[in-house]
Formats: C-alpha cells, structure tokens, sequence
C-alpha cells in the first residue's frame, strides 16, 4: 500500500462538492417556499410577526442598508474622536501629536457627517423612489 497524501484533500473535495449541490437544492426550495408563503401581499394579514419580518424583508418594505449606515457613522465618528483624543498624549519621534489629535477631533467628524450625508442621500432617494 503506498501513501497518498492527496487522498485526504480528495475526499474533503468531493464531501465540499456534495454540500455544495446539497446547499443548491436546499435554497431552491427555500425560494420557493417563501415566494408561496412568505411574499405574497395576501398572506401576510395570516401570518404571525416573525412571518410579518420575513414577509417584510423579503418586499424590501424597510431598508437594513439605512440602519447600518446609522451605526457605522456613530461607530467612525467615536473612533475619530477618541483617536483624537489620546493622540493628545502621544509622542512620535520626539514630536507632540496634540495638534493633530485637535484637528482629528475638530475636522474628522465633520468630514464623516459629510461622507455619510451623501450615503444617506442616496438611501433615501432610493426609499423615496420605492
């Protein structure tokens, strides 16, 4: 008997082919399923609020886009700023990098109100549109 020390790969690839066929099948399906159940305008008055999201989101009646927008600027705009902030105790070379920290506590938010304004803009252009 000789050593292969490709059989193992070869096995791993053929079981990720068949689970690759499998998730295929299974999402078939399930798109099927929900386009019966879930996203047609006259089921939803039957079905129970979990079935109101699915029915809701697969419609696009709200956009999960604008919500992740919100947190993402909340989340840069803190970065920014505590970044900033302890660059006020910094040394780099000998040189203080409080005035840096001062203009990326001033200025970065401002740009990243500007950034996100623009993105929300064509999000609401869109929800308008819709």
């Amino acid at each position: 008997m000789t050593f292969n020390p490709f059989s193992e790969f070869s096995s791993g690839a053929a079981a990720s082919t068949a689970f690759s066929v499998l998730s295929l099948i299974l999402a078939i399906v399930a798109t099927v399923l929900a386009f019966v159940f879930f996203v047609p305008e006259k089921r939803r008055e039957k079905l129970n609020a979990f079935g109101k999201f699915i029915h809701d989101t697969c419609n696009f009646k709200y956009l999960i886009v604008e919500k992740l927008l919100q947190a993402l600027y909340i989340f840069a705009t803190a970065f920014v700023i505590l970044n900033g902030f302890f660059m006020l105790f910094q040394t780099t070379y000998g040189h203080w990098l409080g005035g840096y920290g001062l203009l990326t506590m001033i200025i970065g938010p401002i740009v990243i109100r500007l950034v996100y304004e623009l993105l929300m803009m064509m999000v609401l252009l869109v929800k308008n549109v819709i």
